[in-house]
């Protein structure tokens, strides 16, 4: 469960709410540091377990394939 999500990934809660951005990721329990915007532009985090979480499906290709190109990583 650990390998599901990387630095820089767009994610959702699954129950809904803002896209988030996954700041970083614990090795032993997956679980993701997330950033987002929250009203009047205030930046938020917390930590949640990536059972919890999706990964937008919008930015899947393309961030992937970004961050493939620049740091020369795998785009699956």
């Amino acid at each position: 469960m650990a390998d599901q999500f990387k630095v820089g990934d767009i994610v959702q809660l699954k129950s809904g709410g803002p896209p988030m951005t996954v700041k970083s990721v614990e090795v032993l329990n997956g679980e993701c540091l997330c950033e987002w915007f929250g009203g009047g532009n205030t930046l938020k985090s917390h930590k949640f377990f990536p059972e919890t979480l999706k990964i937008e499906v919008a930015d899947l290709r393309g961030m992937r394939a970004v961050r493939a190109a620049l740091y020369g990583e795998s785009s699956e």
